[in-house]
């Protein structure tokens, strides 16, 4: 097997681990088993955990920003108004984070290094830079302007999604049901509108 295909099957293996059982269940010997490979193989692909951590993360915030790139391009297409793609990003992040909990901790809960190398944080940024990007043109807001405003809503919404997956703060948790997530995006909202 060659180097790339068994980094492949390896990354493959820790993704399922950290999806049904979560980051803290990843290990090197469970993932050389499940790889059907030696612990020395996985050093091989990846210097050490946190680097194959740093690259789950990576590929978790791409699917992320490709489910809300999809939000942003649809309601451009369909002439929405800004809230109204505002409402859209917030209900498909929370919704994402509660589809993929594991993925989602192991990315905001558990990061591995004190500050991320460089091709980390491009794409990190990048993501948010391209979502901003689309917005501004649109609306014809400048891109730092739009930033600062995506920047406060996320962290809203962001909260919110730590308090529903985290299961705390139980009385405010159960007030945040699929019911009320649109009253909770509205007030969020209103609040960047003002």
């Amino acid at each position: 097997m060659t180097k790339e295909k068994l980094k492949s099957k390896v990354f493959d293996s820790a993704w399922k681990i950290v999806e049904k059982e979560g980051i803290s269940r990843l290990n090197m010997r469970n993932l050389a088993k499940l790889s059907d490979c030696s612990l020395g193989s996985i050093y091989n692909c990846f210097e050490n955990f946190e680097a194959l951590q740093l690259h789950l993360n990576a590929a978790f915030l791409s699917e992320l920003f490709s489910s809300l790139n999809k939000v942003v391009d649809s309601g451009i297409e369909q002439k929405k108004k800004l809230p109204e793609i505002f409402r859209g990003l917030g209900k498909t992040y929370i919704e994402f984070g509660d589809k993929n909990k594991y993925l989602w901790k192991a990315l905001f809960e558990h990061f591995p290094l004190e500050s991320p190398p460089e091709w980390y944080q491009k794409q990190a940024e990048g993501g948010i830079d391209m979502i901003c990007a689309k917005l501004a043109k649109q609306f014809k807001v400048q891109e730092k302007e739009m930033k600062t405003r995506v920047g406060f809503f996320w962290a809203a919404i962001h909260g919110m999604s730590a308090i529903m997956l985290n299961r705390k703060m139980e009385m405010v948790s159960e007030l945040f049901k699929e019911s009320n997530l649109d009253a909770y995006i509205d007030y969020c909202l209103r609040g960047l509108e003002s």
